[in-house]
């Protein structure tokens, strides 16, 4: 088609197509090896212990074969990256490994290696723990709950185990509370309670009442909401994605 300047043209059909941008995908166990090894963080024989690590101090769980980060996880990357950026760096630990094998090759001086790493380390540590009191403030949350005992308001604070409410007339007043995950699932047993997402002694996700102690109800799985059309009990979705009732005398599971 030969066309003129100033020539006017008729707009015929106009094709409107919507694209969403797509965050990356998470890591599985089976990636996140791949990237370690991809960028020269650890050797093979760590990788295992790495990934326990994240399990055993809570900062990841796994749903759906997929490692999600928790509260607890991310607030502790936040806190490390801010304060130690040189060493929460993805090439630090690359760039040590190979200072490493260059002391094992007799080419570079051991003591010379230790005093770059750990003379700044030990300054900046010392910084942050000067800082302790300040960095627990920020990471406190004010709530709209008053306390059982004293009436003054509650607070979040942070501990071991993740978040959890604390009394803000600490030390005078030492009430707390856990920090229940409502599912939004009546508890089928009691029916009076609500099925709350909890953690075992060992660390382990399950899912109980919150009447307990005084209805013991609990399953391991994630209940659905839905309930069994074959004997009533509640379905639970296993980690596997999988739909299946919760009683261990029905073999039903969900198409």
């Amino acid at each position: 088609m030969n066309l003129s300047e100033n020539e006017k043209l008729i707009l015929e059909d106009l094709l409107i197509k919507q694209r969403f941008t797509q965050p990356p995908a998470r890591y599985s166990e089976s990636t996140l090896v791949r990237v370690l090894d991809k960028l020269g963080i650890g050797r093979p024989s760590t990788y295992a212990q790495i990934i326990s690590t994240l399990f055993t101090r809570k900062y990841v769980d796994r749903m759906d074969r997929k490692l999600i980060s928790t509260d607890l996880g991310q607030t502790v990357n936040q806190l490390l990256t801010k304060y130690f950026p040189n060493i929460f760096d993805v090439k630090f630990t690359a760039e040590m490994e190979d200072n490493l094998d260059k002391i094992e090759q007799g080419r570079s001086n051991y003591q010379k290696t230790l005093d770059e790493f750990y003379l700044p380390f030990d300054t900046t540590l010392k910084k942050v723990k000067n800082k302790k009191s300040d960095i627990k403030k920020e990471l406190q949350e004010g709530t709209e709950l008053n306390c059982d005992l004293c009436g003054k308001p509650m607070i979040i604070r942070w501990g071991r185990n993740g978040r959890f409410y604390a009394c803000s007339g600490y030390p005078e007043c030492r009430n707390t509370k856990a920090i229940e995950n409502l599912t939004g699932v009546k508890c089928p047993e009691c029916i009076d309670g609500e099925i709350v997402e909890r953690q075992s002694k060992k660390g382990r996700v399950f899912y109980g009442c919150n009447r307990f102690p005084d209805c013991k109800f609990a399953l391991w799985d994630k209940p659905t909401g839905e309930t069994c059309p074959k004997c009533g009990s509640l379905l639970v979705k296993t980690r596997f994605n999988k739909v299946k009732c919760s009683s261990k005398d029905c073999d039903y599971v969900k198409e």
